[in-house]
Protein backbone atom coordinates (compact mmCIF):
# COMPACT_ATOMS: atom_id res chain seq x y z
CA UNK A 1 0.00 0.00 0.00
CA UNK A 2 2.99 2.34 0.39
CA UNK A 3 4.78 1.63 -2.89
CA UNK A 4 4.15 1.50 -6.60
CA UNK A 5 4.89 -1.75 -8.46
CA UNK A 6 8.47 -0.76 -9.46
CA UNK A 7 9.18 0.56 -5.94
CA UNK A 8 7.84 -2.64 -4.38
CA UNK A 9 10.18 -4.65 -6.61
CA UNK A 10 13.12 -2.60 -5.30
CA UNK A 11 12.03 -3.21 -1.70
CA UNK A 12 11.80 -6.97 -2.23
CA UNK A 13 15.15 -7.29 -3.96
CA UNK A 14 16.97 -5.09 -1.42
CA UNK A 15 15.46 -6.98 1.52
CA UNK A 16 16.40 -10.32 -0.03
CA UNK A 17 19.97 -9.16 -0.61
CA UNK A 18 20.26 -8.17 3.07
CA UNK A 19 18.93 -11.54 4.19
CA UNK A 20 21.15 -13.58 1.87
CA UNK A 21 24.38 -11.55 1.89
CA UNK A 22 24.18 -8.82 4.57
CA UNK A 23 27.84 -7.82 4.18
CA UNK A 24 27.54 -6.78 0.53
CA UNK A 25 25.67 -3.58 1.37
CA UNK A 26 26.79 -1.48 -1.57
CA UNK A 27 24.34 -1.10 -4.43
CA UNK A 28 26.78 -2.95 -6.71
CA UNK A 29 27.17 -5.80 -4.21
CA UNK A 30 23.42 -6.10 -3.66
CA UNK A 31 22.75 -6.13 -7.40
CA UNK A 32 25.30 -8.91 -7.89
CA UNK A 33 23.81 -10.95 -5.07
CA UNK A 34 20.33 -10.81 -6.61
CA UNK A 35 21.49 -10.83 -10.25
CA UNK A 36 17.97 -10.02 -11.47
CA UNK A 37 15.89 -6.91 -11.99
CA UNK A 38 16.69 -3.40 -13.08
CA UNK A 39 20.06 -1.66 -13.34
CA UNK A 40 21.81 -0.79 -10.07
CA UNK A 41 21.32 2.96 -10.66
CA UNK A 42 17.56 2.51 -10.25
CA UNK A 43 18.05 0.92 -6.83
CA UNK A 44 20.41 3.73 -5.86
CA UNK A 45 17.78 6.32 -6.83
CA UNK A 46 15.20 4.43 -4.80
CA UNK A 47 17.37 4.53 -1.66
CA UNK A 48 18.06 8.24 -2.08
CA UNK A 49 14.42 9.25 -2.49
CA UNK A 50 12.24 6.91 -0.43
CA UNK A 51 13.59 6.91 3.13
CA UNK A 52 10.43 8.56 4.51
CA UNK A 53 8.13 6.00 2.88
CA UNK A 54 10.29 3.16 4.22
CA UNK A 55 9.94 4.60 7.73
CA UNK A 56 6.14 4.64 7.39
CA UNK A 57 6.18 1.06 6.14
CA UNK A 58 8.40 0.00 9.06
CA UNK A 59 6.04 1.54 11.61
CA UNK A 60 3.04 -0.08 9.96
CA UNK A 61 4.79 -3.47 9.95
CA UNK A 62 5.59 -3.17 13.68
CA UNK A 63 1.95 -2.42 14.53
CA UNK A 64 0.84 -5.35 12.39
CA UNK A 65 3.17 -7.75 14.21
CA UNK A 66 1.82 -6.59 17.56
CA UNK A 67 -1.71 -7.30 16.34
CA UNK A 68 -0.60 -10.82 15.36
CA UNK A 69 0.86 -11.40 18.84
CA UNK A 70 -1.90 -9.60 20.74
CA UNK A 71 -2.99 -11.07 24.04
CA UNK A 72 -5.19 -9.23 26.50
CA UNK A 73 -3.31 -7.89 29.53
CA UNK A 74 0.19 -8.35 28.08
CA UNK A 75 2.31 -5.20 28.62
CA UNK A 76 4.15 -3.41 25.80
CA UNK A 77 7.68 -2.11 26.34
CA UNK A 78 9.09 0.76 24.26
CA UNK A 79 12.89 0.69 24.33
CA UNK A 80 14.84 3.83 23.48
CA UNK A 81 18.59 3.92 22.82
CA UNK A 82 21.24 5.06 20.36
CA UNK A 83 24.25 3.47 18.72
CA UNK A 84 27.35 4.59 16.82
CA UNK A 85 29.07 3.23 13.72
CA UNK A 86 32.58 3.95 12.55
CA UNK A 87 33.07 5.13 8.95
CA UNK A 88 36.17 5.95 6.92
CA UNK A 89 34.73 8.30 4.28
CA UNK A 90 35.26 11.98 5.07
CA UNK A 91 32.65 13.08 2.52
CA UNK A 92 29.83 11.03 4.07
CA UNK A 93 26.87 13.22 4.97
CA UNK A 94 25.78 13.48 8.64
CA UNK A 95 29.12 12.04 9.83
CA UNK A 96 31.23 13.64 12.56
CA UNK A 97 33.89 12.96 15.18
CA UNK A 98 32.34 11.62 18.39
CA UNK A 99 33.32 9.76 21.54
CA UNK A 100 32.38 6.10 21.76
CA UNK A 101 31.74 4.96 25.35
CA UNK A 102 32.13 1.29 24.41
CA UNK A 103 35.63 1.50 22.90
CA UNK A 104 36.58 4.53 25.08
CA UNK A 105 37.95 6.46 22.13
CA UNK A 106 36.94 9.01 19.50
CA UNK A 107 35.73 7.84 16.12
CA UNK A 108 34.48 9.28 12.86
CA UNK A 109 31.08 8.03 11.86
CA UNK A 110 27.32 8.09 12.34
CA UNK A 111 25.03 7.99 15.33
CA UNK A 112 21.38 6.98 15.21
CA UNK A 113 18.46 6.80 17.61
CA UNK A 114 16.44 3.61 17.57
CA UNK A 115 13.13 2.53 19.11
CA UNK A 116 12.23 -1.13 19.45
CA UNK A 117 9.10 -2.67 20.91
CA UNK A 118 9.12 -5.73 23.14
CA UNK A 119 5.81 -7.55 23.29
CA UNK A 120 5.43 -10.97 24.88
CA UNK A 121 9.20 -11.38 24.75
CA UNK A 122 9.53 -10.63 21.01
CA UNK A 123 11.67 -7.70 19.88
CA UNK A 124 10.00 -5.69 17.10
CA UNK A 125 11.90 -2.75 15.51
CA UNK A 126 9.69 0.33 15.23
CA UNK A 127 11.72 3.35 14.08
CA UNK A 128 15.28 4.54 13.50
CA UNK A 129 16.50 8.11 12.96
CA UNK A 130 19.94 9.28 11.89
CA UNK A 131 21.48 12.02 14.02
CA UNK A 132 22.76 15.05 12.11
CA UNK A 133 25.74 16.77 13.88
CA UNK A 134 25.76 20.52 14.44
CA UNK A 135 28.77 21.16 12.15
CA UNK A 136 27.15 19.19 9.35
CA UNK A 137 23.90 21.16 9.77
CA UNK A 138 25.79 24.44 9.68
CA UNK A 139 27.70 23.45 6.55
CA UNK A 140 24.60 22.24 4.71
CA UNK A 141 22.29 24.94 6.17
CA UNK A 142 19.91 22.44 7.77
CA UNK A 143 18.08 22.59 11.12
CA UNK A 144 19.90 20.99 14.05
CA UNK A 145 18.14 18.57 16.38
CA UNK A 146 19.52 16.99 19.56
CA UNK A 147 19.34 13.28 20.26
CA UNK A 148 16.81 13.87 23.03
CA UNK A 149 14.70 15.98 20.69
CA UNK A 150 14.73 13.20 18.06
CA UNK A 151 13.66 10.68 20.69
CA UNK A 152 10.88 12.99 21.88
CA UNK A 153 9.50 13.34 18.34
CA UNK A 154 9.56 9.56 17.83
CA UNK A 155 7.58 8.97 21.03
CA UNK A 156 5.13 11.77 20.24
CA UNK A 157 4.33 10.26 16.82
CA UNK A 158 3.53 6.82 18.23
CA UNK A 159 0.02 5.51 17.50
CA UNK A 160 -2.43 3.80 19.83
CA UNK A 161 -1.23 0.20 20.03
CA UNK A 162 -4.40 -0.99 21.72
CA UNK A 163 -2.45 -2.17 24.78
CA UNK A 164 -3.48 -1.12 28.27
CA UNK A 165 -0.02 -1.13 29.91
CA UNK A 166 2.82 0.60 28.04
CA UNK A 167 6.26 1.26 29.51
CA UNK A 168 9.02 3.41 28.03
CA UNK A 169 12.49 2.19 29.05
CA UNK A 170 15.62 4.27 28.55
CA UNK A 171 19.03 4.84 30.07
CA UNK A 172 20.03 7.90 32.06
CA UNK A 173 20.85 10.01 28.99
CA UNK A 174 17.21 10.04 27.88
CA UNK A 175 15.79 10.69 31.35
CA UNK A 176 15.04 14.30 30.44
CA UNK A 177 12.01 16.28 31.56
CA UNK A 178 10.65 16.69 28.04
CA UNK A 179 10.89 13.00 27.11
CA UNK A 180 9.33 11.83 30.37
CA UNK A 181 6.63 14.48 30.06
CA UNK A 182 5.91 13.41 26.47
CA UNK A 183 5.57 9.76 27.55
CA UNK A 184 3.26 10.66 30.42
CA UNK A 185 1.07 12.79 28.17
CA UNK A 186 0.42 9.68 26.03
CA UNK A 187 -0.43 7.59 29.09
CA UNK A 188 2.87 5.67 29.13
CA UNK A 189 4.83 4.81 32.26
CA UNK A 190 8.52 5.74 32.16
CA UNK A 191 11.27 3.66 33.80
CA UNK A 192 14.87 4.82 33.74
CA UNK A 193 18.10 5.17 35.71
CA UNK A 194 18.97 8.43 37.44
CA UNK A 195 22.46 9.87 37.64
CA UNK A 196 24.18 10.15 41.00
CA UNK A 197 24.06 13.96 40.86
CA UNK A 198 20.33 14.11 39.98
CA UNK A 199 18.46 16.23 42.52
CA UNK A 200 15.29 14.80 44.09
CA UNK A 201 12.84 15.72 46.85
CA UNK A 202 12.27 13.17 49.62
CA UNK A 203 9.52 14.13 52.08
CA UNK A 204 9.92 17.75 50.99
CA UNK A 205 13.70 17.82 51.53
CA UNK A 206 16.10 18.32 48.65
CA UNK A 207 18.95 15.85 48.18
CA UNK A 208 20.87 14.01 45.45
CA UNK A 209 20.84 10.35 44.46
CA UNK A 210 24.40 9.92 45.74
CA UNK A 211 23.58 11.35 49.17
CA UNK A 212 20.35 9.35 49.41
CA UNK A 213 22.20 6.08 48.73
CA UNK A 214 24.93 6.94 51.24
CA UNK A 215 22.45 7.83 54.00
CA UNK A 216 19.67 5.31 53.53
CA UNK A 217 20.71 2.36 51.39
CA UNK A 218 23.83 1.63 53.45
CA UNK A 219 22.17 1.65 56.86
CA UNK A 220 18.49 0.83 56.42
CA UNK A 221 17.14 -2.67 56.10
CA UNK A 222 16.91 -3.78 52.47
CA UNK A 223 14.46 -6.14 50.86
CA UNK A 224 15.79 -9.15 48.94
CA UNK A 225 14.00 -10.10 45.70
CA UNK A 226 14.63 -12.89 43.20
CA UNK A 227 14.27 -12.10 39.48
CA UNK A 228 15.35 -14.84 37.14
CA UNK A 229 18.59 -16.35 38.43
CA UNK A 230 19.72 -13.22 40.26
CA UNK A 231 19.06 -11.90 43.72
CA UNK A 232 18.70 -8.16 44.28
CA UNK A 233 18.80 -6.04 47.38
CA UNK A 234 16.32 -3.19 47.00
CA UNK A 235 15.13 -0.12 48.83
CA UNK A 236 12.11 1.82 47.56
CA UNK A 237 11.01 5.37 48.33
CA UNK A 238 8.35 7.64 46.91
CA UNK A 239 10.00 10.87 45.72
CA UNK A 240 9.34 14.03 43.75
CA UNK A 241 11.52 14.61 40.70
CA UNK A 242 11.72 18.32 39.82
CA UNK A 243 10.18 19.01 36.43
CA UNK A 244 8.66 15.52 36.24
CA UNK A 245 6.47 14.98 39.30
CA UNK A 246 5.80 12.15 41.72
CA UNK A 247 7.45 8.80 41.18
CA UNK A 248 8.92 5.70 42.78
CA UNK A 249 12.68 5.47 43.42
CA UNK A 250 14.16 1.98 43.75
CA UNK A 251 17.78 1.49 44.76
CA UNK A 252 18.79 -1.89 43.34
CA UNK A 253 21.99 -3.83 43.94
CA UNK A 254 22.86 -7.28 42.62
CA UNK A 255 24.00 -9.47 45.47
CA UNK A 256 27.78 -9.74 45.47
CA UNK A 257 28.38 -6.40 43.69
CA UNK A 258 29.29 -3.03 45.13
CA UNK A 259 27.53 -0.68 42.71
CA UNK A 260 23.86 0.19 43.11
CA UNK A 261 21.46 1.56 40.48
CA UNK A 262 18.87 4.23 41.14
CA UNK A 263 15.78 3.22 39.17
CA UNK A 264 12.97 5.73 38.73
CA UNK A 265 9.42 4.91 37.66
CA UNK A 266 6.49 7.24 37.08
CA UNK A 267 4.20 4.40 38.20
CA UNK A 268 3.98 5.11 41.92
CA UNK A 269 1.92 2.01 42.73
CA UNK A 270 4.50 -0.45 41.37
CA UNK A 271 6.61 -2.38 43.88
CA UNK A 272 10.39 -2.67 43.83
CA UNK A 273 10.49 -6.15 42.29
CA UNK A 274 8.22 -5.08 39.40
CA UNK A 275 10.32 -2.00 38.59
CA UNK A 276 13.56 -4.00 38.57
CA UNK A 277 11.98 -6.70 36.38
CA UNK A 278 10.64 -4.08 33.95
CA UNK A 279 13.99 -2.32 33.60
CA UNK A 280 15.73 -5.63 32.90
CA UNK A 281 13.79 -5.75 29.61
CA UNK A 282 15.83 -2.78 28.37
CA UNK A 283 18.81 -5.08 27.75
CA UNK A 284 16.99 -6.59 24.76
CA UNK A 285 17.71 -3.50 22.66
CA UNK A 286 21.43 -4.08 23.18
CA UNK A 287 20.95 -7.66 21.98
CA UNK A 288 19.00 -6.30 19.00
CA UNK A 289 21.90 -4.01 18.03
CA UNK A 290 24.37 -6.88 18.28
CA UNK A 291 22.29 -9.30 16.21
CA UNK A 292 21.41 -6.70 13.56
CA UNK A 293 25.05 -5.70 13.14
CA UNK A 294 26.28 -9.29 13.10
CA UNK A 295 23.68 -10.97 10.86
CA UNK A 296 21.85 -8.23 8.93
CA UNK A 297 24.62 -5.71 8.23
CA UNK A 298 23.06 -2.81 10.14
CA UNK A 299 26.26 -0.75 10.11
CA UNK A 300 27.98 -2.24 7.04
CA UNK A 301 26.66 0.27 4.52
CA UNK A 302 28.86 2.39 2.21
CA UNK A 303 26.50 5.18 1.18
CA UNK A 304 27.53 8.83 1.09
CA UNK A 305 24.05 10.27 0.75
CA UNK A 306 22.25 10.78 4.06
CA UNK A 307 18.87 9.65 2.75
CA UNK A 308 20.41 6.47 1.31
CA UNK A 309 21.88 5.72 4.74
CA UNK A 310 18.45 6.17 6.33
CA UNK A 311 16.94 3.85 3.73
CA UNK A 312 19.54 1.18 4.47
CA UNK A 313 18.92 1.37 8.23
CA UNK A 314 15.16 1.07 7.74
CA UNK A 315 15.54 -1.82 5.31
CA UNK A 316 17.59 -3.71 7.89
CA UNK A 317 14.86 -3.18 10.49
CA UNK A 318 12.26 -4.32 7.96
CA UNK A 319 14.34 -7.46 7.38
CA UNK A 320 14.34 -8.13 11.14
CA UNK A 321 10.54 -7.76 11.21
CA UNK A 322 10.27 -10.07 8.20
CA UNK A 323 12.19 -12.83 9.99
CA UNK A 324 9.94 -12.43 13.05
CA UNK A 325 6.88 -12.62 10.81
CA UNK A 326 8.22 -15.74 9.11
CA UNK A 327 8.70 -17.46 12.48
CA UNK A 328 5.14 -16.64 13.62
CA UNK A 329 3.58 -17.83 10.35
CA UNK A 330 5.56 -21.09 10.32
CA UNK A 331 4.47 -21.92 13.87
CA UNK A 332 0.81 -21.26 13.05
CA UNK A 333 1.04 -23.41 9.92
CA UNK A 334 2.06 -26.25 12.23
CA UNK A 335 -1.16 -25.60 14.27
CA UNK A 336 0.85 -24.43 17.26
CA UNK A 337 -0.53 -21.76 19.56
CA UNK A 338 1.74 -18.72 19.83
CA UNK A 339 2.48 -19.13 23.53
CA UNK A 340 5.11 -17.37 25.61
CA UNK A 341 7.18 -20.55 25.76
CA UNK A 342 7.09 -20.93 21.97
CA UNK A 343 8.09 -17.29 21.36
CA UNK A 344 11.22 -17.79 23.45
CA UNK A 345 12.45 -20.27 20.84
CA UNK A 346 12.74 -17.57 18.17
CA UNK A 347 16.25 -17.35 16.76
CA UNK A 348 17.25 -14.68 14.26
CA UNK A 349 20.07 -16.83 12.94
CA UNK A 350 17.86 -19.88 12.36
CA UNK A 351 15.19 -17.80 10.62
CA UNK A 352 17.82 -16.25 8.36
CA UNK A 353 19.18 -19.72 7.54
CA UNK A 354 15.65 -20.76 6.65
CA UNK A 355 15.36 -17.83 4.21
CA UNK A 356 18.70 -18.70 2.62
CA UNK A 357 17.61 -22.32 2.18
CA UNK A 358 14.38 -21.22 0.47
CA UNK A 359 16.32 -18.94 -1.86
CA UNK A 360 18.80 -21.72 -2.66
CA UNK A 361 16.00 -24.20 -3.39
CA UNK A 362 14.36 -21.68 -5.70
CA UNK A 363 17.67 -21.08 -7.49
CA UNK A 364 18.18 -24.85 -7.91
CA UNK A 365 14.72 -25.24 -9.42
CA UNK A 366 15.52 -22.48 -11.90
CA UNK A 367 18.89 -24.02 -12.81
CA UNK A 368 17.31 -27.44 -13.25
CA UNK A 369 14.91 -26.01 -15.82
CA UNK A 370 17.85 -24.63 -17.81
CA UNK A 371 19.89 -27.87 -17.86
CA UNK A 372 19.36 -31.09 -19.82
CA UNK A 373 17.06 -33.65 -18.21
CA UNK A 374 19.86 -36.21 -17.92
CA UNK A 375 21.90 -33.94 -15.64
CA UNK A 376 19.05 -32.72 -13.45
CA UNK A 377 19.41 -35.44 -10.80
CA UNK A 378 22.27 -33.58 -9.10
CA UNK A 379 19.99 -30.63 -8.34
CA UNK A 380 17.38 -32.94 -6.79
CA UNK A 381 20.01 -34.46 -4.50
CA UNK A 382 21.19 -31.06 -3.24
CA UNK A 383 17.60 -29.90 -2.84
CA UNK A 384 16.67 -32.97 -0.75
CA UNK A 385 19.57 -32.26 1.63
CA UNK A 386 18.44 -28.64 2.02
CA UNK A 387 14.84 -29.63 2.73
CA UNK A 388 16.00 -32.20 5.30
CA UNK A 389 18.17 -29.58 7.02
Amino acid sequence: MFFTVPQWTHVQTLLLSLLVTPFKPTIVGQSRAIAVGVHRTKRNEFCQNHDEILLKALRFYAVMLISLLYRKGAPLYILLDDSKVKKRGKLVQAAAKMFDHVSKCFLWGHQFVCITLVYRGMTIPYAIALYRPKDDCKRRKLPFQKLTSIAEDLIRDMPDFGVSKVYVLADTYYASKRIIGCARSKGYHFVTVLKSNRRILVNGRSTTIKKFIARHFTHQRKRSVHIGKRRYRTLSQQIYLPGVGEGKLVISQVKGRKTALALFSTQVTADAASIVAIYRVRWSIEVFFKLSKQYLGLTAYHHRDERAVRSHLQLVLLAYCLLTHLFIDEQREKDKSVSQQLLRKFSLRQSQSRIRALVTIDALDFLKEQTPRSKGDAFDIVKSHLVAA
